[in-house]
């Protein structure tokens, strides 16, 4: 169950890049908002981060299901 609910999560977070994206190339750069590219910046590193920790946790429990079977 955990896993699932960690895969859902990596699903999610996969997504909200293309966005950040979209909010760069619509908004900040046209604009010439550098508060706004910072932001959308740091949002893309924060996903980014977030992803390869919950994938490094989705590859603990599989781990350790595996493990327990065997």
């Amino acid at each position: 169950m955990v896993v699932a609910v960690s895969v859902g999560a990596a699903s999610v977070l996969g997504l909200a890049s293309p966005l950040f994206v979209r909010g760069i190339i619509d908004h900040a750069i046209p604009e010439r908002n550098l508060h706004l590219l910072m932001l959308l910046a740091a949002a893309m590193v924060t996903v980014t981060i977030l992803s390869g920790a919950i994938d490094t946790f989705e590859t603990y429990q599989t781990t350790v299901v595996g493990q327990e079977v065997m």
